[in-house]
């Protein structure tokens, strides 16, 4: 479960320097359930804040990339990420020339990224021009609807947390709706869309006597797979 430890009395150069503090399973999830929706082998892939380059690890074991490309903000990360990526770009992502990359990608991954950029929306315009034809980009961002978020709301409650849904490193927060509307406005064509993690019994017996009105309650995490057409 996230550290949902409140953040108290950050001064500016605290927060300038959260990444730092992380600890270091923040950089080195994988995400087979990310790859689990690609369906081709040998692929030339794209992975937007890679971290440790776990995922690409696996993507590369699983002959699933060929050719596998990573971005991390964060030079320790970075480093250890290049030990078995093809390549690895060391920087943030919205300062970077993209078109200089070894593109086009047959599949773009960000993995809880997008909710920590000045402009998500540009960003994905931007990445949806580098796919194939074909290609599909997979993305995952916290629910700012989730029901943990609006039961602190009702209780006049906003309070930054290291590591969660209120990461103090998070620049902007998406319902599952809004974070959908992202790709379809960049002419992206959605084919997956659901919570990262299947919800319980008891909230999918909530979601059928509601007529699924409040599925997004339930979503912690919207997961995206959406293609270029």
């Amino acid at each position: 479960m996230a550290d949902q430890t409140p953040v108290k009395n950050k001064s500016s150069s605290d927060l300038e320097s959260s990444y730092e503090i992380k600890t270091e399973h923040y950089f080195a999830g994988v995400r087979n359930d990310m790859l689990d929706l690609i369906h081709e082998k040998s692929l030339n892939i794209l992975e937007i804040g890679c971290g440790r380059g776990a995922t690409g690890k696996s993507a590369m074991e699983r002959n699933i990339a060929k050719h596998y490309i990573g971005i991390e903000l964060m030079k320790d990360a970075a480093h250890e990420a290049k030990k078995w990526l093809s390549h690895v770009e060391v920087g943030d992502v919205e300062k970077m020339d993209l078109n200089r990359l070894d593109g086009p990608f047959d599949v773009i991954i960000c993995s809880e990224v997008l909710e920590h950029l000045h402009d998500p929306w540009i960003m994905v315009e931007k990445l949806s021009q580098l796919l194939k034809k074909g290609g599909i980009i997979i993305a995952s961002s916290p629910n700012i609807a989730s029901k943990p978020i609006i039961t602190a709301l009702l209780k006049g409650n906003f309070e930054y947390t290291e590591f969660g849904i209120m990461d103090q490193t998070h620049l902007r927060w998406f319902a599952p709706q809004n974070y959908r509307k992202m790709f379809t406005d960049a002419g992206l064509q959605i084919e997956v869309y659901q919570p990262v993690r299947e919800i319980s019994w008891k909230a999918k017996l909530i979601n059928g006597l509601s007529f699924n009105k409040f599925d997004h309650l339930f979503w912690n995490q919207t997961m995206i797979k959406a293609k270029r057409v």
